[in-house]
């Protein structure tokens, strides 16, 4: 499955630091952003997007994995 591919209600897994797993289940996608409740992922690399970290599809903490 690639990114472009992932609809509402899909679940993903969240790599934190990418060595920590948190499953998460998508709950909105827009032309940009894949969402998960309170986290918003890249649809170019499935990177975190975080204004207040600074975090963007260049720098980041964390990452979609696909399940």
């Amino acid at each position: 499955m690639k990114l472009y591919e992932l609809k509402i209600g899909d679940e993903i897994t969240r790599m934190i630091s990418g060595i920590i797993p948190m499953p998460l289940k998508i709950t909105n996608i827009d032309d940009k952003y894949i969402y998960c409740g309170d986290w918003k992922f890249s649809k170019i690399n499935g990177a975190e997007i975080d204004e207040y970290l600074h975090w963007d599809e260049n720098n980041t903490g964390s990452f979609i994995k696909l399940n």
